[in-house]
């Protein structure tokens, strides 16, 4: 053979050789990554079985004691932003249909048994708290509590971890409440038993993020939790926790002692704020959509003066209690009309928000009680209008639902103009424009107070959102709630043509960043329910 031939073959037999090579590392590749992914699935599925396990089990003992689940929704505040920190002032809050949930049970002697198997330790005397909290953390929280005391004393099992006062404190005051409430301490000793089981779950429109999947493991869905769109997470949390608590023990939080219980709810929600806020988020937990006045600080300050003496005694935190001097004066939004949210995955620091606008009003005093004063003047205002509507609605609902009707098909800026060309302009029409005129001027002061006092309560990304909503058909009005910032707006929607809805959505889908619609309504509810 020829060199030229012989080198032929050889290139022949090294391309060979390399193709054989290629495609074997191929398949073995292919192999290899459906091996993988095999594994992975194998690895998902004994997740998730062992999450439906524990959840079985967890069904299973709870079967077998008895238990209480409170449920506490969270809010919009529609007018009164930072002037509801003032008792000359109130606000219009709105009660949600995105809800807090807490269940407390008692401690079996099997789970009891598993903790000390666990390396608990306890001492004679003491009792086990086990608060679990998926969308925080997959394992538990196990506490020790003492309640020979006055106060009784909670400990963390953990040393390591920080402390949890949303948690704590109503975990702590309300079972002291509840011995006091108890008709002998024989009773509360025996329904205390060796300890209770907390758990603890809000609602996924609290955050921003999706709906939870059954697939999902714990960690999975703990993950997921974006950040908290403004609706009053802490506070549904604790009322739903103290009110839980207090029914679990006996005590009539939901009839004759409901007052007394969101007392201690509010007590407990300032002392792990560490100030003392309005309250107008716990107490729209307790009793549902309201007109609200908030109660003195004077009220609170000895106890929580107490409280960093670890010096609260029970009866005494019953007696302060009853001194709370807030009024509630039920409320709701007249037939025809809709609440909407838009979240914009942002969220705000509000106890820092408002420290900066009291600061300002403090510096400021004659400025900032010129503009409280008038923007207070429109918040009334927009109060008197909702309630006259609401009559017109009761008084003639034939002619109010055709006139929302006629209005919704109308754009909003155009309201107005098509008025002047009618001979005799409705009551309904009259008010639904003035109405939205108040309100815009609402925003003007609150843009204003925040310009002046360096806080953005409708920072521009936000005005631009809520003057887009505010151009929809049937939007009659649109804002920031409560104090402001980035949390989800608000829009008040006539409910009398389903495709204004779906045109609102299509707007905030072009939006400059995104804007998703939170799944929640207003609830004429009466506030905190239970289910034993």
């Amino acid at each position: 053979e020829t060199p030229t031939e012989m080198l032929r073959k050889c290139v022949v037999a090294g391309a060979t050789l390399l193709s054989t090579y290629v495609l074997w590392r191929r398949l073995y590749s292919a192999s290899i990554q459906r091996h993988v992914r095999r594994a992975a699935a194998v690895a998902v599925e004994r997740r998730v079985a062992e999450e439906a396990r524990r959840r079985e089990e967890q069904e299973r003992e709870a079967a077998q004691v008895r238990s209480v689940t409170a449920s506490a929704s969270g809010k919009v505040l529609v007018t009164g932003g930072y002037l509801v920190l003032d008792r000359a002032n109130s606000g219009l809050v709105l009660a949600l249909s995105a809800r807090f949930h807490s269940t407390v049970g008692s401690l079996t002697r099997a789970a009891l048994e598993r903790l000390r198997a666990d390396g608990l330790r306890l001492e004679d005397g003491l009792r086990t708290v086990v608060v679990h909290a998926p969308q925080v953390a997959v394992e538990p929280s196990v506490y020790v509590l003492d309640v020979s005391g006055d106060p009784f004393v909670l400990r963390n099992t953990d040393a390591s971890a920080g402390r949890n006062k949303f948690v704590e404190y109503p975990v702590t005051y309300a079972l002291m409440a509840a011995r006091e409430e108890s008709k002998s301490a024989e009773e509360f000793a025996e329904l205390l038993g060796d300890g209770i089981v907390v758990r603890l779950e809000g609602d996924y429109q609290f955050y921003s993020s999706q709906p939870p999947s059954a697939e999902q493991t714990a960690e999975e869905r703990a993950a997921t939790l974006g950040s908290k769109t403004g609706l009053g997470s802490s506070a549904a949390l604790v009322s739903s926790l103290v009110g839980g608590l207090l029914k679990f023990f006996g005590v009539d939080a939901g009839g004759a002692r409901r007052r007394f219980a969101h007392n201690l709810a509010q007590f407990c929600h300032c002392a792990a704020q560490g100030k003392i806020g309005s309250g107008f988020d716990v107490s729209t937990a307790y009793f549902g959509s309201q007109k609200y006045t908030r109660f003195s600080p004077a009220c609170l300050q000895p106890l929580l003066q107490m409280d960093e003496a670890r010096n609260v005694k029970r009866g005494l935190l019953q007696q302060q209690l009853e001194a709370l001097d807030y009024e509630t004066h039920a409320f709701k939004l007249p037939p025809g009309m809709q609440l909407v949210l838009a979240d914009v995955r942002g969220g705000s620091e509000t106890p820092g928000m408002v420290r900066k606008v009291l600061k300002w009003c403090k510096e400021h005093a004659e400025e900032a009680n010129t503009l409280w004063v008038e923007l207070n003047q429109l918040n009334v205002r927009v109060e008197w209008y909702l309630r006259q509507l609401d009559e017109l609605a009761t008084s003639d609902h034939e002619s109010y639902a055709r006139e929302m009707k006629r209005m919704a098909a109308i754009a909003p800026r155009r309201w107005a103009q098509e008025e002047k060309k009618v001979k005799a302009m409705s009551d309904v029409a009259a008010l639904l424009i003035e109405l939205r005129s108040v309100f815009t001027q609402v925003r003007q002061l609150l843009r204003q107070m925040g310009e002046r006092a360096g806080v953005p309560i409708e920072p521009p990304m936000q005005t631009r959102l809520v003057d887009l909503t505010m151009e929809q058909y049937g939007v009659l009005f649109a804002g920031v709630p409560g104090a402001g910032g980035y949390d989800a707006i608000f829009a008040i929607m006539l409910t009398h043509d389903d495709r204004n809805l779906a045109s609102l959505k299509h707007a905030w889908a072009t939006f400059e960043r995104p804007v998703q619609l939170l799944p929640v309504d207003r609830e004429d509810s009466d506030g905190i329910t239970f289910v034993q």
